[in-house]
């Protein structure tokens, strides 16, 4: 934790807090010489050029069906995500229920006729994955550009902090296991369960004794309770398609067919921040000192894995890619998780590992593989945590996705029923391929093109059995 110091009684207050609360870091902002430290109260407005409340209800119920029903007729391989699936069915459809109560309940409820101003402390909650987590640091960004001086916190899953570690915009991490998440038939150990439990009643205390001016739950999908968040701040803001979002005291409205990003906006519409001045992407500081790379440049990070089937590209092409890279004179790392190293080493020739030309990384670190990604010239990967990750440090990329099952603007058809979408924003730097007919070639003429400065006028000639 690093304090800087304050002044008297208003230090000593901060100190006890900090101390109290015992967050991963914290920074504590003093008042400046001559100011009493306080600023605006809140202030609650009415604004009639919203929607209609039971305009919004309505909205809000049609895009839960359209979630229901994308979670039971999307396709899943294996028996395991077959009985998650099952699980999440159930679960959304009991979910559901509990909206349709909790909306007539509080039909006399204004979802979204709140404005606050200056507010001075804020909690953002997202208890999501690492790559989720990722993308909503633009909130953070948004808002101190608006309050300076605000403090704002994160709520978040013990493996996504190190995600926000050295970020500049954010004070104070609190951990939060998201147990629905973790705990799906299928995913994590039962016997953990009750150690967990535990560890959300330690921070819960602390947080209530925060009494944030605002807080902003960022997640949409379930698992995304309110019921407990009501309880940590003033006032509650939330996505409309959120678990128990009738508690909120003002709903963003989740587009479905919508980037993250513009999604994220709407969240701080009531805090006066327009949408223009939400940035379009995410950041990342917490890099380790030294490149595992070692200094082999130019290099390309690949990610070749994921745990969904329906996103896995054919090994074949993998090893295409890598010879026509090396070939190119483009260096090689290649990214997984230990159980995946197999995978990894199948797909590269093994001259090119012996040689030092194509690097397996499976243990790295979050800070040592943020170091990796900074360096890289390129990204090839699907969707997943390393996608999310180029995207933030602003890489050139070609994604591989599949449009039929991941909804991505402009590449994917609209239907009704839809569950899973791509997170992933389309930039300018970034090019997506479709991951069940895009060629080596294909993603190997999207390097040329993003990055030709790169390219050595010299070939490196490959075979199987060596480099000359």
């Amino acid at each position: 934790m690093r304090i800087i110091s304050g002044h008297g009684a208003e230090f000593i207050l901060k100190l006890r807090r900090a101390c109290e609360n015992q967050v991963i870091f914290d920074f504590i902002i003093p008042s400046r010489p001559g100011e009493s430290g306080t600023t605006e109260s809140l202030h609650e407005t009415f604004p009639e050029e919203y929607p209609s409340s039971n305009h919004m209800v309505f909205a809000k119920h049609v895009k839960l069906l359209r979630k229901l029903l994308g979670a039971v007729v999307r396709p899943k391989f294996g028996v395991k995500n077959n009985l998650v699936r099952v699980a999440k069915s159930l679960y959304l459809l009991a979910a559901w229920s509990i909206e349709i109560g909790g909306d007539l309940l509080f039909v006399g409820k204004r979802p979204n006729g709140i404005a606050l101003l200056a507010p001075r402390r804020i909690l953002i909650v997202k208890t999501d994955q690492l790559g989720d987590v990722t993308f909503s640091t633009v909130l953070p960004q948004a808002i101190k550009q608006k309050y300076p001086n605000a403090r704002i916190d994160y709520l978040v899953r013990p493996n996504a902090a190190h995600v926000l570690e050295r970020n500049p915009h954010v004070n104070g991490i609190y951990l939060w296991n998201n147990l629905l998440l973790e705990f799906l038939p299928g995913r994590g150990e039962l016997r953990k369960m009750r150690t967990k439990l535990a560890e959300n009643r330690a921070v819960a205390p602390r947080l209530r004794f925060n009494s944030y001016d605002v807080v902003i739950n960022a997640r949409a999908y379930p698992p995304s309770s309110n019921l407990l968040l009501r309880g940590f701040g003033k006032k509650l803001i939330t996505f409309d398609i959120a678990e128990q979002s009738f508690l909120a005291d003002y709903w963003a409205d989740y587009d479905l067919n919508e980037e993250e990003p513009h999604n994220y906006a709407k969240l701080l519409a009531p805090l006066g921040i327009a949408s223009s001045s939400v940035p379009s992407s995410s950041e990342f500081y917490n890099y380790a000192a030294r490149n595992p790379m070692g200094g082999l440049e130019p290099y390309t990070v690949i990610a070749p894995v994921s745990f969904e089937i329906d996103r896995q590209w054919k090994t074949e092409h993998w090893k295409e890619l890598i010879e026509m890279l090396l070939a190119q004179r483009i260096n090689v790392a290649l990214s997984g998780l230990p159980s995946q190293r197999a995978y990894l080493e199948s797909i590269v020739p093994a001259w090119s590992v012996e040689a030092g030309l194509v690097r397996l990384f499976t243990g790295l670190s979050l800070p040592e593989f943020g170091a990796l990604m900074k360096g890289a010239a390129f990204f090839v990967g699907i969707e997943s945590f390393p996608a999310h990750l180029a995207i933030a440090l602003r890489i050139p990329a070609a994604f591989l996705i599949n449009p039929t099952v991941y909804y991505l603007k402009g590449y994917s058809r609209r239907t009704f029923a839809r569950e899973a979408r791509s997170i992933l924003p389309t930039l300018p730097d970034a090019e997506f391929f479709d991951v069940a007919s895009a060629s080596a070639d294909v993603i190997a003429t999207s390097f040329r093109r993003l990055r030709p400065e790169v390219l050595n006028s010299g070939v490196r000639t490959v075979s199987i059995g060596g480099a000359a």
